[in-house]
């Protein structure tokens, strides 16, 4: 039951072994505790894995599902040594597969993320899963595959890392000398990003061109010639007043910092990406289950193949049991 209790939590037995020491408790030996989760404990969590996994599949087989697709790996840069690949559905936030890739299988780190995406479309694919799209981050390796060999689903990307990309670039060119001013207006634009994604109704050029758009806001022109096929032409916000429009720092046109920010919003390969978020998905809630599996799987702490199995699969059961509970309130509703 102790050891149990250990790798359930997501500890690790050194930590329990440490505390133990200090109050002069007794405690099994370390070889003890790898016997027991290899012999019992391992086994258990993958019975359970096995079960929840068929029946969530079961309870989505007639949907045609959008899933988001990340990979996580076990330590940053490029030196991982394992790589967790989780699809999930975007609506029920329910976890339907994972494939954990070493880097020895695919010959390095960077190439892991693809095979563990192909490997896992493939088993949701042959148990007849209906999938029509899936969002992923930027990454050429699985833009390439999904090209290849999924043609039929449509490829998305996600817009939470396409903003966090743009928030990135604009944060180091705002700390170019003579475009401080670009600063104050990076959450802005990033809001004017994820605005345009969800306005544009699936209409590549319509977000193409309100993503643009915002090179005339910054700058005080609210309405623009767009040319004759144009789409959108003016600003949606309503007039503003003139103490506003007094207080607003501007960026002047045609001044350098108007000019970094149109290198920004116009780069070509943005502009090519970006036709890719009409759909309207990100993988947030992918995310909140990567800071979960921190908790089974720290990065600081190296775990066999086996043990990195169990505790993936134990981080799935703990997200997909929780992941339609409602918020805890107060008396009063709060």
């Amino acid at each position: 039951m102790v050891a149990a209790a250990i790798l359930f939590c997501g500890l690790t037995f050194t930590g329990i072994s440490n505390l133990a020491k200090l109050l002069n408790l007794a405690m099994f030996s370390e070889s003890s505790f790898y016997r027991l989760q290899k012999e019992y404990l391992f086994p258990v969590i993958h019975t359970n894995y096995v079960m929840q996994q068929d029946a969530v599949l079961e309870f989505l087989r007639n949907n045609d599902l959008k899933l988001s697709g990340d990979g996580r790996c076990d330590s940053p840069g490029y030196s991982a040594k394992y790589c967790t690949y989780s699809l999930m559905d975007s609506v029920t936030d329910l976890i339907l597969d994972y494939k954990l890739i070493q880097s020895s299988e695919t010959g390095s780190s960077v190439a892991m993320e693809k095979e563990g995406l192909r490997r896992s479309l493939n088993y949701l694919l042959e148990r007849g899963v209906s999938i029509v799209t899936i969002a992923t981050d930027r990454h050429r390796g699985v833009g390439a595959l999904m090209k290849s060999d999924y043609p039929h689903i449509s490829h998305q990307y996600d817009v939470w890392h396409m903003a966090k990309s743009v928030v990135k670039q604009l944060t180091q060119k705002g700390k170019l000398k003579h475009c401080e001013r670009l600063l104050p207006w990076i959450q802005s634009i990033s809001n004017h990003l994820w605005w345009a994604v969800q306005t544009c109704n699936g209409d590549a050029q319509l977000l193409t061109e309100k993503w643009t758009s915002i090179v005339y806001h910054v700058s005080n022109v609210h309405e623009w010639n767009g040319g004759k096929d144009s789409k959108f032409n003016k600003c949606v916000h309503p007039t503003l007043p003139s103490e506003e429009q007094r207080s607003k720092k501007w960026l002047r046109s045609g001044s350098l910092v108007h000019r970094t920010l149109k290198n920004v919003v116009y780069n070509k390969t943005l502009l090519r990406d970006i036709k890719k978020l009409t759909g309207f998905q990100h993988t947030g809630a992918l995310e909140v289950f990567h800071s979960l599996l921190l908790k089974y799987c720290p990065k600081r702490q190296h775990f066999s193949y086996i043990g990195m199995q169990a505790r993936i699969e134990l981080a799935i059961l703990d997200h997909n049991y929780n992941a339609n509970r409602k918020q805890a309130t107060t008396k009063k509703g709060m």
